[in-house]
């Protein structure tokens, strides 16, 4: 069966887009957002348009996928939700700096064929490092 017909884009809402450049930036610097800063302390800096600082080495990094990653984070940032781009329009960004870098004018889709498991089997981290 394809789902390729049945693809229907989702429309996120703003703190949806938000919240993804908290998942970057964590993947990006191995940190939690306002890592150190009591749970309160970080909901106030959020409200007043205060933004999580990147590791020095990270900010001063001048290696080109960084830097990509770093703005689309920080267009994910935009305080103003009537403001923050779309997550389509921020995809759209990284794919396209992205595939320029690679020399290519279209990044396409990567596939990685799994091995087969149970149908009830649930993944976790040991099966993706096992597997990758």
């Amino acid at each position: 069966m394809s789902y390729a017909n049945d693809y229907k884009p989702i429309n996120l809402v703003p703190a949806d887009v938000y919240m993804a450049g908290n998942v970057m930036y964590y993947v990006l610097t191995h940190q939690w957002l306002f890592e150190g800063h009591s749970r309160e302390s970080g909901k106030a800096a959020v409200v007043r348009g205060v933004r999580s600082l990147f590791p020095t080495e990270i900010a001063n990094s001048v290696d080109p996928y960084t830097r990509i990653t770093i703005d689309g984070i920080k267009m994910c940032w935009t305080h103003d939700p009537k403001e923050r781009p779309s997550a389509r329009k921020i995809a759209d960004f990284m794919k396209n700096k992205l595939a320029r870098l690679e020399g290519v004018s279209e990044l396409g889709i990567v596939t990685v064929k799994m091995p087969s498991l149970p149908a009830d089997h649930r993944y976790t981290d040991t099966d993706f490092y096992s597997n990758f």
